[in-house]
């Protein structure tokens, strides 16, 4: 008879297929194919997926636990592993694990983790598991270490050369258990990623259809032909482009700190990831060079006209610096958002920490009936009921005729394109002198802020957008 562990990981390994026979389906749909049944059952399978892995991870724990405090004492021996606990089926880099690496896990940390520690649901043997993990995986492909290549595929984990076709040559890429949690990692320190509407492209290019108005009821007499209303839409584009990013460490690498040494490393690539996704998708001027010809939220909502009361989406404060804003400034944008938006999406304040602290902050502790506890506990803020978001991407210092803080739904507003490549590269000459290896890290990605609203001259022809900002007043 089957024990539950076995059971688990047999569902495991059926939804495990079941997702890449969907991913096959959806890789070999045409470019004008609808492809959205597919990528529900994509999401839908995967969610399946990630509760049956975590229920391996549980037995497995429960396991080595009954093994180690039960067997033992009786003088059991099981064979199949180090110290006697057989390793569970079915490894990969999120798998449950044997003994004897957890073992290894053991002996290559020193001190707490800095970045893996931040992701929501990981305890602390899986954050040590999976960063040892990905540090060999990478010493074994991208750092060519023949030991360490070995040790990975040994333990299910595949080394895939980059292809040209996929990206240019010269890097290694990232095994699908290693993306997703780089991905989770790059959304903990990022802002735009998590907030906005995530759309896969299976190819640098994709169009999607945006709904523009719909269908309408009409009062019609008994026996009278109906009002036909009719569908009206266009297409959000998306054209995948590739950013880079250089991480130096040092040349020397520690056996014994490998847990440590791949937990940087994950948080160096994260970082810089979603550093970079967050100046797009906020300050981007369409530039190629820096922002890859993606135009931001406050940059859009900013230059839709010059004269900035025809904007219908942006509300002028009461003065051209943070220190003349009022509360009414903040309540008279909160009105400029469209109820649908506050319906349909997630509305939340997006600014940086330094104005949130010396201008929401003050204001909401300054308008009495509210403590401090309740505007900020822990890492959550609270402004006028809704949750607030720091990027350090927006104004860090006060500017006339700058918008400092917005208001809305980027799940509304906002698509971010996701390529869902990352590659891994280093160079050994690149900075030799200082005994540091490079680490290339690409991504391709794109960002279309399609529903920011319109600018009129004529009042009642201003329509705002899902998000809404709030500009200082120009120097007269």
């Amino acid at each position: 008879m089957a024990t539950k562990l076995q059971l688990a990981i047999k569902r495991r390994d059926e939804l495990q297929t079941k997702v890449a026979t969907a991913f096959k389906r959806y890789d070999d749909a045409g470019e004008n194919d609808d492809t959205s049944a597919v990528e529900s059952e994509i999401t839908a399978t995967n969610a399946e997926l990630k509760s049956a892995q975590d229920e391996v991870e549980r037995l497995t724990r429960l396991e080595e636990m009954r093994v180690a405090e039960g067997d033992q004492t009786k003088g059991i021996t099981r064979p199949g592993a180090a110290g006697g606990v057989a390793a569970p089926s079915g490894g990969g880099a999120n798998g449950g694990g044997s003994a004897e690496i957890k073992r290894l896990v053991s002996a290559s940390r020193v001190g707490s983790l800095k970045h893996l520690s931040r992701l929501p649901g990981l305890g602390s043997g899986e954050a040590d598991e999976w960063a040892y993990k990905f540090a060999r995986w990478f010493l074994g492909s991208v750092g060519n270490m023949a030991s360490h290549a070995e040790w990975v595929k040994s333990i299910g984990i595949e080394i895939k050369a980059q292809q040209e076709s996929i990206n240019t040559a010269g890097g290694f890429l990232v095994p699908h258990e290693f993306g997703t949690r780089l991905i989770d990692l790059t959304e903990q320190y990022g802002v735009f990623r998590p907030n906005a509407y995530p759309e896969p492209m299976k190819h640098d290019t994709k169009s999607i259809p945006r709904r523009l108005g719909g269908t309408q009821f009409f009062f019609t007499g008994e026996g009278q032909g109906g009002r036909e209303s009719e569908m009206r839409g266009d297409r959000v584009q998306l054209v995948a482009k590739k950013i880079k990013a250089i991480v130096l460490r040092s040349d020397e690498v520690d056996e014994d700190a490998l847990v440590n040494w791949g937990d940087m490393l994950a948080g160096d690539i994260a970082g810089a990831a979603a550093e970079k996704e967050d100046l797009c998708g906020f300050n981007g001027d369409g530039a190629s060079e820096e922002y890859g010809g993606i135009v931001g939220v406050r940059f859009k909502l900013l230059n839709m006209s010059s004269n900035r009361s025809h904007i219908a989406g942006l509300v002028v404060g009461s003065g051209p610096t943070w220190g003349d804003l009022v509360l009414g400034d903040f309540s008279r944008l909160k009105g400029r958002l469209p109820a649908y938006a506050f319906r349909r999406g997630t509305p939340k304040w997006y600014c940086s920490q330094t104005f949130w602290s010396e201008v929401m902050e003050p204001l909401a502790l300054a308008a009495g009936g509210t403590t401090a506890a309740e505007v900020q506990r822990g890492t959550d803020k609270m402004f006028l009921g809704y949750p607030v978001e720091t990027a350090e991407v927006f104004p860090q210092v006060t500017a006339p005729d700058d918008i400092p803080v917005i208001f809305g739904s980027l799940l509304l507003s906002s698509t971010f394109g996701d390529r869902r490549q990352m590659t891994l590269a280093t160079s050994n000459e690149y900075k030799w002198a200082e005994d540091m290896i490079a680490i290339k890290a690409t991504e391709r990605f794109d960002i279309n802020n399609h529903d920011l609203g319109n600018a009129d001259a004529v009042a009642e022809n201003r329509k705002a957008g899902p998000v809404v900002g709030l500009a200082t007043a120009a120097e007269e």
